[in-house]
């Protein structure tokens, strides 16, 4: 056998000594399973429509009628916002400094079906819902 296969077949070993192997570093972490959010009563329990939910909370309308259809399941970290949200919507609309829309001045505000278009660093575009996520 050549040494080049030697060395192959001891990191196989090592490799597979190691999968064998559980490392407590790794083993002992419970990963956060959020739990399924009905979004349109969330939605509805917020006095909130489509379009007000989306933008304040960062999803697009589109998005957001598939969840309330079911044609599709939020996942991943829209899942966990929506849990969050769901637990202790005040914080959430705190945190993002959106509990009141009055705080924002006309300029600031998205009107229905308007779209705002200003420039941000870096050449990307505000179309409305980074504005309104914007502190005062």
């Amino acid at each position: 056998m050549t040494n080049a296969f030697k060395s192959i077949q001891q990191g196989l070993t090592e490799a597979i000594a190691h999968a064998k192997t559980k490392d407590t570093k790794t083993t002992c972490v419970k990963p956060y399973q959020p739990h399924a959010v009905n979004v349109s009563d969330l939605r509805k329990r917020l006095n909130m429509t489509q379009e007000q939910f989306a933008a304040r909370f960062g999803f697009s309308v589109a998005t957001l009628r598939h969840w309330e259809r079911g044609d599709r399941s939020p996942s991943g970290a829209s899942l966990v916002l929506l849990n969050v949200i769901d637990r202790n919507p005040t914080a959430v609309l705190q945190a993002l400094q959106l509990n009141n829309l009055d705080n924002f001045s006309a300029n600031q505000r998205c009107k229905p079906n308007q779209r705002p278009s200003t420039h941000l660093a870096g050449g990307m575009q505000d179309t409305g819902w980074i504005k309104l996520l914007r502190r005062p």
